[in-house]
């Protein structure tokens, strides 16, 4: 634990956990935007998350999140645990800029887009998606040179916050520990053992897919086959038909054509039935920079955002 907080302190800080300050909901947790006054009388906002019922889910994400130290994770600051009651809270740096679910989907929840520069109208460009997923590639790529790794196993865009520079900060850090994930982005071929990590990399496929197509990833039926999403740009790709599912507001010319193309060749990579012939996360980090760049040089003088065309 960073820092042991007091359960009055947290609920000065929230405004006894107010409904207006509600961030989001998780399953078994909900967060609230607070403020903690600093050593120096200054003030500082958090992001607390109090667990409803379940205290050992809150311990387990403790312990793994202070672990951790990176650019591109959020920064946990420490948290209560309250013995006697089944609530507890942990805290979080505060990210004002919303989800990258949010941002591709256009879905403003409460409390998103504060303050930002951007809005739930504005479209994320090419550039500024390979930009996101280099850094979140390199957030888990981190996690997995940690001794013992750290095996993410929940990734999605809804854990992939954005600041008010749109640098990616990944979050639901030591989740799976707890609460293994079971969604839309989940390896179908998980198995908790030495190469456990290829499935933080299939995620990562199913991540590069929705940022591409700008669609959502359906759930995995019971056969454990793979999400529609990740099915659908593979089949697109063999049969030569990828412009029918890349996103077209988002390729506007030559140069993210051919972009687009080489970033679909690497989700498709990460897509692999066998695990051991993925590629790693650190592997997948060095070539969307180099992709990064590559758009870099073509795309000078183009805004990071364009806006979507007024449908009325």
């Amino acid at each position: 634990m960073r820092r042991t907080f007091s359960a009055k302190e947290l609920e000065k800080a929230t405004d006894n956990y107010h409904e207006s300050r509600i961030i989001r909901k998780d399953e078994d947790a909900t967060f609230y935007k607070g403020v903690l006054p600093m050593l120096d009388d200054d003030k500082i906002v958090v992001a607390v998350k109090k667990y409803e019922t379940n205290k050992t889910y809150a311990v387990i994400e403790a312990a793994v999140a202070s672990q951790t130290n990176h650019i591109n994770v959020v920064r946990f600051l420490g948290g209560c645990v309250v013995e006697e009651e089944k609530e507890s809270a942990l805290v979080f740096e505060y990210i004002p800029n919303g989800t990258l679910f949010e941002h591709i989907h256009k879905e403003e929840a409460l409390g998103s887009f504060e303050g930002s520069s951007s809005s739930p109208t504005a479209l994320l460009s090419l550039e500024l998606r390979l930009k996101i997923a280099s850094e979140t590639a390199g957030a888990l790529a981190y996690l997995h040179s940690l001794t013992p790794p750290i095996i993410h196993l929940r990734l999605s865009t809804k854990h992939i916050l954005l600041d008010y520079h749109n640098t990616a900060k990944l979050s639901a850090i030591g989740q799976s520990q707890a609460d293994p994930n079971s969604s839309q982005y989940m390896d179908p071929h998980y198995r908790r053992d030495r190469l456990a990590e290829k499935s933080d990399v299939y995620s990562f496929g199913v991540v590069l897919a929705e940022l591409l197509t700008s669609q959502k990833p359906a759930s995995p039926n019971n056969r454990g086959e793979e999400p529609p999403l990740a099915t659908c740009l593979l089949s697109s790709m063999k049969e030569d038909r990828l412009n029918q599912i890349l996103d077209g507001e988002i390729i506007v010319n030559e140069a993210t054509s051919k972009t687009a193309k080489k970033v679909v060749d690497l989700a498709k990579r990460c897509l692999r039935s066998k695990r051991e012939e993925r590629p790693s996360m650190e592997q997948v980090a060095v070539e969307l920079e180099g992709l990064r760049k590559f758009m870099a040089e073509h795309e000078r003088g183009q805004p990071s955002f364009s806006i979507r065309p007024n449908s009325n």
